[in-house]
C-alpha cells in the first residue's frame, strides 16, 4: 500500500469512528485550561497532564514565533520555558492558559528586542 494509502485509511477509520477521533485529540481552547490546571500539572506526580498542557504551550509558542518573524525562541529550552510559565500562572492561577502563553510570547519578545 503506498503511503498515500495509509493516509486514506487513516482517515476513513477516523471518520467512522468519532468516539476514537475524540479520544486522541484535544485542542486546548481560552476557557477549558487554566494557570491553575497547568501549575497542578507542573507538581503531580503523574505528567500526563503536563505533557499535553505544555506540550501545546510550546507549539504555541513555536507558531507565535513564526507568525511574528522573531526568533524569540532562540536559545530557550522546553526546561526554561515551562518554568517560567508556571512563574507567571502562580501569580495568577484563574487565568486561562492560552492567554498566559500569549503573555509569555510577548515577554520573550520584548525580552529579544531588548538585548
Amino acid at each position: 500500500m503506498r503511503p498515500k494509502g495509509v493516509v486514506i485509511a487513516f482517515v476513513a477509520v477516523i471518520a467512522a469512528n468519532p468516539a476514537l477521533a475524540q479520544q486522541s485529540v484535544r485542542i486546548l481552547t481560552p476557557t477549558t485550561d487554566t494557570c491553575r490546571a497547568y501549575t497542578t500539572a507542573m507538581v503531580a506526580s503523574d505528567k500526563t497532564a503536563l505533557t499535553a498542557l505544555a506540550g501545546w504551550v510550546v507549539g504555541y509558542l513555536s507558531g507565535f514565533a513564526q507568525g511574528a518573524r522573531t526568533d524569540f525562541l532562540h536559545n530557550e529550552d522546553v526546561a526554561r520555558l515551562t518554568s517560567r510559565l508556571y512563574d507567571d500562572c502562580l501569580k495568577r492561577p484563574e487565568m486561562p492558559l492560552s492567554i498566559a502563553a500569549h503573555e509569555l510570547a510577548k515577554k520573550l519578545i520584548a525580552g529579544r528586542r531588548a538585548r
